[in-house]
C-alpha cells in the first residue's frame, strides 16, 4: 500500500464524528465513528488523533459543563469518555458490556490516543496515499467462515455505508487485545485457530477489495521504504479517512448462540427479538458491494435478468460438510434425496421447466466458484 512523507510538516489536525450515541453506560458497544487524519505512531503502535489548540479549548468548555453540556456536543467530541468505540463485535461469553463500566471488562473499548497541536515538532509525517479508508477491527471467531462474514465483514460495510465510504479503498488492519487474548479470536491459545484464520482471510479478504499482501495486525506490520528513506524519518503514519467502531452491528448482536434457539433472542431483561429486522436492504447492498470487489457484479445481473425472463432453470445447493464439528458436520443426504424425489414426483405441476439439485462442499471451490 502505498504512501508518501512529507518533510518538514507538523502532523494534520484531526476531526472526528460519531453516530449511535444511546446516552447509557455502554453507548461504547452501540457507538461508530468516522475520523478525519487518524495516525499510527509507529514506535508504540497505537492510534494518535491531533488535537488543535481551538478544539481543545472547546473540549475543555465541556467537560466543564458536564454531562448536560456533552450530550449535545457528542457526536464530534474528541474524548474517550464520550467518544469511544467498540473495535470489534461482541461475543455473549466473554460476559462483559451490559454492567456498569467499573465492573465490566471493557477489553475492546477503544479510542485513539490524543496530542495537542502545541507539543508536537513539525518534523515531518508520512501519510497513505490515494483514496483509502482504515479501517482497524477486532474480529470474533474469524476461523468460522459465518463469524467473519456476518461479524466482521458485514458490520464494517455498514460503518462504510454509514459514513458514504463504502466507494473508497478500503485498508484493514487486525486489533489485538492487550494482555490475554479473548476467547475464540486468532490470537486465542488453540494452536488451531491461527493458521484457520490465515486460510479464511487469504480467501475472503479479496469480496471487502482487498488481500492478505494488503493485511496485517495493528502490532505487526511492515514498512518498505524507496532508497532516499531507507530508515523511517518519523515516527508517525497518517490516515487521511479512518472509520471504527464495530460493536453491536454485527449479526450475533446480544445473542447467546448462533440464533437457532429461543433464547438468543429473549433472554432475561434483554429483548433481541428486533436487532436483525429491516437489514434486508442493507444485506443486499452489501452483497452487491462483494460482488462489485469481485468484478462480478454485471455478470451477475446479465445472469439474473436472463433467469428471470426466460424462467428456465432454478437451482437448489445444499452446502454439505461447512464445519469440522461432529454435531455441524452435515451431508444433508437424506434431505437431498427427499426433495428429489418429492420434485419427480410433482414434476408436472411445476412452474418452471426444471430444477436442478445438488450438494456442494462449498471449501473445495474457489470464492468465485461459490459465488457463482
Amino acid at each position: 500500500i502505498p504512501f508518501t512523507y512529507h518533510f518538514d510538516a507538523a502532523l494534520p489536525q484531526s476531526t472526528v464524528s460519531c453516530v449511535g450515541e444511546t446516552f447509557q453506560h455502554n453507548s461504547w458497544l452501540h457507538r461508530s465513528c468516522k475520523f478525519e487524519n487518524m495516525c499510527l505512531d509507529l514506535e508504540t503502535n497505537k492510534f494518535v488523533l491531533v488535537q488543535s489548540a481551538a478544539s481543545k479549548k472547546v473540549q475543555t468548555a465541556i467537560n466543564e459543563k458536564g454531562a448536560a453540556a456533552s450530550q449535545y456536543t457528542v457526536s464530534n467530541s474528541m474524548s474517550r469518555n464520550t467518544s469511544s468505540v467498540s473495535i470489534g463485535g461482541y461475543l455473549h461469553n466473554w460476559g462483559w458490556g451490559q454492567t456498569k463500566r467499573s465492573e465490566s471488562n471493557t477489553a475492546l473499548e477503544w479510542f485513539p490516543e490524543i496530542l495537542e497541536e502545541n507539543e508536537l515538532s513539525s518534523s515531518g509525517y508520512y501519510e497513505l496515499l490515494g483514496d483509502k479508508v482504515l479501517f482497524p477491527f477486532h474480529a470474533i471467531a474469524p476461523m468460522n467462515i459465518g463469524h467473519l462474514m456476518l461479524d466482521s465483514f458485514l458490520p464494517i460495510y455498514t460503518v462504510l455505508s454509514t459514513f458514504g465510504m463504502s466507494y473508497k479503498k478500503l485498508v484493514l488492519m487486525r486489533y489485538q487485545t492487550e494482555g490475554k487474548p479473548l476467547w475464540a479470536t486468532c490470537d486465542d491459545d488453540n494452536p488451531d485457530f491461527a493458521p484457520k484464520c490465515e486460510r479464511n482471510f487469504r480467501k475472503f479478504l479479496p469480496l471487502m477489495g482487498s488481500s492478505m499482501e494488503e493485511f496485517s495486525t495493528v502490532s505487526n506490520y511492515t514498512l518498505r521504504m524507496t532508497p532516499e528513506l531507507t530508515t523511517p524519518t518519523s515516527k508517525y503514519l497518517c490516515f487521511p479517512h479512518a472509520a471504527a467502531g464495530i460493536g453491536l452491528l454485527t449479526d450475533h448482536g446480544l445473542k447467546k448462540g448462533h440464533g437457532n434457539l429461543v433464547t438468543d433472542y429473549i433472554s432475561g431483561d434483554t429483548n433481541n427479538a428486533l436487532h436483525n429486522v429491516g437489514r434486508g436492504p442493507l444485506i443486499w447492498r452489501f452483497r452487491q458491494y462483494m460482488l462489485h470487489n469481485m468484478g462480478m457484479l454485471q455478470q451477475s445481473r446479465r445472469t439474473s435478468n436472463k433467469k428471470m425472463r426466460r424462467n428456465k432453470t432454478l437451482q437448489i445447493t445444499f452446502s454439505t460438510h461447512s464445519s469440522t464439528g461432529a454435531n455441524r458436520d452435515l451431508a444433508f443426504e437424506a434431505q437431498v434425496k427427499a426433495l428429489e424425489t418429492l420434485l419427480g414426483s410433482t414434476a408436472s405441476n411445476r412452474t418452471v421447466s426444471d430444477v436442478s439439485v445438488r450438494a456442494v462442499k462449498m471449501s473445495d471451490l474457489t470464492i468465485k466458484e461459490q459465488i457463482q
